[in-house]
């Protein structure tokens, strides 16, 4: 953003030349705002439409229900946000089992059945977030976590150790995707 501002006839003369650019590379377009826009500054956009973004909220039948008001992910103009997702079994409700282990490995397969039903999979994932209620469990996780992300397609991670999760979890992770229209 331009502390000052850019003089009126600069701007005119970048508006008519560049109005839309894409790239093969990156099909995103770049609009340049007119002069009379507060600091007069180039608007990055996603969606031919600013107004009405694309955004469309995903629910997996195979993932248990979210334990809360919120969806199990959401995709918003080229990101797909997953919820967190803790080792609860679908079809039951309950959790899968006392292990940390047990509990990442359902996690990681419920956050898969998000991922489908947005049209991702996990290659398409690029940041996750790990929920441990004991860090100590953090090598157990790696060895399942590994399990779902190998080869080169592994995301950035963060781990965290928190006091508690819902239902009693153990464990949950969330994740951010990638997707294409």
């Amino acid at each position: 953003m331009f502390r000052n501002k850019v003089p009126t006839k600069q701007v005119n003369r970048l508006v008519s030349k560049y109005k839309n650019i894409t790239t093969k590379r990156n099909p995103l377009s770049y609009k340049v705002l007119s002069s009379n826009n507060l600091y007069n500054t180039a608007h990055y956009s996603t969606s031919t439409n600013d107004s009405n973004p694309s955004i469309a909220y995903i629910n997996s039948p195979k993932a248990p229900k979210a334990v809360g008001p919120y969806s199990q992910g959401v995709k918003a103009n080229g990101h797909f946000y997953v919820s967190g997702c803790l080792g609860i079994v679908g079809e039951t409700g309950e959790m899968v089992g006392e292990t940390t282990v047990d509990q990442a490995r359902q996690a990681l397969t419920n956050l898969k059945y998000v991922l489908e039903e947005g049209g991702c999979t996990l290659n398409d994932v690029v940041k996750t977030t790990v929920l441990l209620t004991d860090i100590n469990d953090f090598k157990a996780v790696n060895e399942v976590y590994s399990e779902y992300f190998s080869g080169d397609s592994k995301p950035a991670r963060v781990c965290y150790a928190v006091k508690d999760l819902p239902k009693g979890g153990k464990v949950e992770i969330e994740a951010i995707a990638i997707y294409k229209e």
